[in-house]
């Protein structure tokens, strides 16, 4: 980054923070520890999925105007930490930075509302299911794996050509990185499928296969990981996910 670019990166953390929640706590850090390695400082603001709720008790008029700050934003992080206050406003911010090419990375639930919100908008359905939500759910696109990964850490296998793989290259990491869940619910498989059909790109996956990583092509930066990436970040030594997050927020300015 040159050093005509100052200004602080203003990144909006689409979430529900909870002090008792470490993820959230390692996401800011972990922002910070990609802002100072890009070379610039960061403005980390907590936007909680309810401001974005175009039902919800606030009106329409007001979370159009959230949107609409949103993008303001040089980025936006979708947080770890399901379920969120409001699906709905979760949905909503996600679809404002994918169709506003602002640059996006989703972690953990960011990966689970990144499919929800392609299922309701590439396929048209109007509300995909996430049996977190509603363990009755008629047509869930997430839903409980039938073992928890919270808590346990695995290699992934990155798709070569793909934005996530080119960004552990340039972050020095070759072969199977080994990275940390928090999470118990994941993509059902066949409806995951529809979506890949459907222009979404899977590049990286655990070491049998199942999707972990998703992200768009056509997009500055579009990125979404079942792991919490941040969590492994250190200072000097960023996650490269979300230092190429960062940088695609920096060259977004």
């Amino acid at each position: 980054m040159t050093d005509a670019i100052r200004q602080p990166l203003t990144i909006a953390i689409v979430g529900e923070r909870r002090g008792s929640n470490p993820t959230h706590l390692g996401t800011e850090v972990g922002l910070r520890h990609a802002a100072e390695a890009v070379g610039c400082d960061v403005d980390v603001q907590w936007l909680p999925t309810t401001d974005f709720d175009l039902t919800g008790r606030r009106g329409p008029a007001a979370a159009r105007g959230s949107l609409d700050e949103l993008s303001a934003a040089h980025g936006v992080f979708i947080a770890p930490g399901s379920p969120y206050a409001s699906m709905h406003g979760a949905l909503n911010a996600i679809e404002h930075a994918r169709t506003r090419s602002i640059p996006l990375l989703g972690t953990c639930a960011g990966l689970q509302h990144v499919i929800l919100e392609y299922g309701r908008n590439a396929l048209a359905i109007p509300l995909p299911g996430h049996t977190e939500y509603d363990a009755d759910a008629p047509d869930p696109f997430i839903v409980a794996l039938e073992c928890s990964l919270a808590g346990q850490s695995f290699q992934i296998e990155l798709v070569p050509g793909t934005r996530a793989a080119d960004a552990y290259t340039r972050g020095g990491i070759s072969g199977s990185p080994t990275e940390d869940y928090y999470c118990s619910y994941g993509p059902e498989h066949e409806r995951l499928a529809e979506l890949v059909e459907a222009g979404l790109v899977v590049s990286g996956t655990d070491t049998d296969g199942t999707a972990r990583i998703v992200e768009l092509g056509d997009h500055p930066f579009f990125v979404a990981t079942l792991f919490v990436p941040q969590m492994r970040s250190s200072p000097g030594r960023p996650h490269p996910l979300v230092a190429a997050f960062v940088e695609a927020a920096a060259g977004d300015r």
